[in-house]
């Protein structure tokens, strides 16, 4: 039996992330075949997914055009670890406000692989299949204004701007030494991550032809500066987590009033005073605490992205 979500979320974690979440931290189970199983799971998903919304929007193709003009999109792209769950369930405590999603779709996950490696894949994913899923999921509520909080469509940025022109993207920034080792922590890009084979650099990345020899520490740091420096420059409107979470007066001119949001400081403070979404175990000391290797690293591959984005 698969554990209750143990934070108190408005966003509800699908059965799959739980069962992801268990099988992360049980570090006594390891599950033979699970991550090609899991791979083939989320193309058997995709196909599903195909058929019902090409069954489904067999004789509303009229309306899918009149949802996609008269409503008011909005993308928060970013790098998992990020505080996308936060900013979800801060949104999501407003009720009928917005139609808020997270990870709409786990088909998400194979998608942004491809994503890595081709901005054509990246654009007819979006145009051909998540344009109509958004649709499905969304139009009969009859909000004016749907949002993903997505880190997992970090690479479609551009894609999503050429599908929705009138859309407003923003890109959530944290520290990169917090990410990594929220990563590392998580067992990102390890034995028990499904995602770790079809993640490696494209072909004119610095960082491909090394990629089998290097560390999963070097691998993690190679994709937050791969993701943030490709969100920098697709991406003007950006937010700084670690102000987010602090400081109201940012949050509500950099976010809320660019999407006439309404959160009162009363209510944004008591939900920053119940962190959500946090790692319950961290399996590498704070970068403070690094040795001098791990900072040489972070620094060979991330001290020119995380310069670009202030923190240095």
């Amino acid at each position: 039996m698969l554990p209750k979500d143990p934070h108190n979320h408005q966003l509800r974690l699908h059965w799959y992330s739980r069962l992801m979440n268990w099988y992360r931290w049980n570090d006594a189970v390891q599950i033979p075949l699970f991550n090609s199983v899991a791979r083939l799971a989320l193309r058997g998903k995709y196909v599903v997914d195909q058929l019902h919304l090409a069954f489904y929007l067999q004789y509303r193709q009229e309306k899918l055009t009149q949802w996609q003009q008269q409503t008011q999109f909005f993308f928060v792209l970013a790098s998992p670890r990020s505080g996308t769950v936060f900013l979800t369930d801060l949104l999501l405590s407003q009720k009928n406000m917005a139609q808020v999603e997270h990870e709409a779709n786990i088909t998400d996950y194979l998608a942004y692989a491809e994503a890595i490696r081709s901005s054509e894949a990246a654009l007819a994913y979006i145009q051909n299949f998540r344009r109509q899923d958004m649709f499905w999921r969304s139009h009969r509520s009859g909000k004016k204004l749907y949002g993903e909080v997505n880190p997992f469509l970090a690479l479609h940025a551009k894609a999503l701007q050429m599908c929705f022109p009138q859309a407003q993207l923003f890109h959530l920034v944290k520290d990169g030494r917090t990410i990594v080792r929220s990563m590392f922590s998580r067992s990102k890009l390890g034995a028990k991550d499904p995602m770790a084979k079809p993640i490696f650099p494209p072909l004119n990345d610095p960082y491909h032809a090394c990629w089998d020899t290097m560390s999963r520490f070097e691998k993690i740091c190679w994709q937050w500066q791969f993701e943030n420096r490709y969100l920098r420059e697709q991406i003007e409107n950006r937010l700084y987590f670690e102000q987010l979470s602090s400081d109201y007066s940012y949050f509500k001119t950099h976010f809320l009033e660019k999407m006439g949001f309404e959160v009162s400081e009363t209510e944004w403070k008591n939900y920053i005073n119940s962190p959500k979404n946090e790692s319950p175990v961290y399996r590498m000391p704070h970068h403070n605490a690094w040795s001098s290797e791990e900072k040489a690293v972070f620094e060979r591959i991330c001290g020119d992205e995380m310069r670009a984005l202030g923190y240095w």
